[in-house]
């Protein structure tokens, strides 16, 4: 099934082009803030499975792993649109909140949840990493 999304102002189309059946959220500092919230929502797609329409902006920072990565967003609203990093290299990492669809789609894991808001409790039935795990 093709699943389509958009940032919040529509400059930015996004198109995922083979069925996903879990998502990841990611509670470690960086997405925190990139967020602007708690944690990020997340599913990791090959590059030749998926697309990004539209003019975007990109700025890089370190990880908490050392590698640099490569964060992607709207240059007009400035909606997180993905990221990409040498720990999944050929895949981008997709925000699932751009995606009507994920709206319906189990969390298969929480990562990082060392840094999970305290008020926050772990999401049922989603497995529980410390942090990034090993590929």
């Amino acid at each position: 099934m093709v699943q389509k999304g958009q940032c919040l102002c529509g400059a930015i189309k996004l198109t995922i082009h083979e069925d996903q059946d879990k998502q990841i959220a990611c509670h470690c500092t960086d997405c925190q803030r990139l967020a602007g919230g708690a944690y990020t929502t997340n599913v990791v797609v090959d590059d030749d499975k998926s697309e990004i329409e539209g003019e975007t902006k990109s700025y890089r920072s370190k990880a908490a792993s050392g590698k640099e990565v490569e964060h992607v967003f709207c240059p007009n609203c400035g909606s997180t649109i993905a990221n990409r990093s040498p720990s999944y290299a050929g895949k981008t990492c997709f925000k699932t909140a751009l995606f009507p669809a994920f709206k319906s789609i189990p969390f298969a894991a929480e990562i990082f949840v060392k840094d999970r808001f305290d008020a926050l409790q772990p999401i049922e039935g989603a497995g529980q990493e410390q942090a990034m795990p090993s590929s």
